[in-house]
């Protein structure tokens, strides 16, 4: 014997499948009206062209559909039915050119201001550039460091800002290895922080 599938039932000689749609959790009735071939064009005319239905998209009208009836691959015929349809067609426009042309126009607009702002702040910061035409041997003034110390009673106000330093290795155009005058490593200094003699 067949087993009987739960999911449809005939009631006053209409198909009915029932269906649990994700999007609808509170609907009264999961059981939908399944609709034969001849009639899907008009359910989908009721849910997309009426007054009310207001000429939704895509996704909005599938879902207006199924909220009360139902058959295979709806989503294929609502696509089908809005490429069709005049009103769309004349009003509404293609949302992904449209958002592109903005989207290009509007990176443009940024990008130009961004390199205006560029040009104008390096105009002033490379003034202040300090270029690394140190080589290894030379002497500088290395910027002091220091933190003050109530229990040895040192102020690092006090304390000479600068000392002097030997280049002892270019590890690029702005960051060198220093010894002291004493030959003692003082490790990686940026140009910043030093001055030429």
């Amino acid at each position: 014997m067949m087993e009987r599938d739960l999911s449809w039932n005939v009631k006053n000689g209409l198909l009915f499948k029932k269906v649990n749609l994700r999007q609808y959790p509170n609907c009264e009735s999961a059981w939908k009206l399944f609709v034969p071939n001849e009639l899907r064009g008009k359910v989908i005319k009721e849910c997309h062209d009426e007054v009310k239905a207001g000429h939704l998209g895509v996704r909005k009208t599938a879902f207006r559909v199924k909220q009360f009836y139902y058959w295979p691959n709806v989503i294929q015929d609502v696509k089908q039915y809005i490429k069709s349809c005049e009103t769309c067609a004349r009003f509404k426009t293609k949302p992904f050119i449209e958002s592109q042309l903005v989207r290009n126009k509007v990176f443009g607009m940024v990008k130009d201001k961004m390199e205006r702002c560029h040009m104008k702040s390096s105009n002033v910061y490379n003034k202040k550039r300090n270029v690394g035409s140190l080589q290894v041997g030379d002497i500088v003034w290395k910027r002091t460091k220091y933190l003050s110390n109530a229990n040895k009673k040192f102020m690092a106000k006090l304390a000479p800002k600068f000392e002097k330093a030997v280049v002892t290795e270019k590890l690029s155009e702005t960051v060198f290895r220093l010894n002291n005058i004493f030959g003692k490593p003082i490790g990686m200094w940026h140009i910043k922080d030093l001055k030429t003699l």
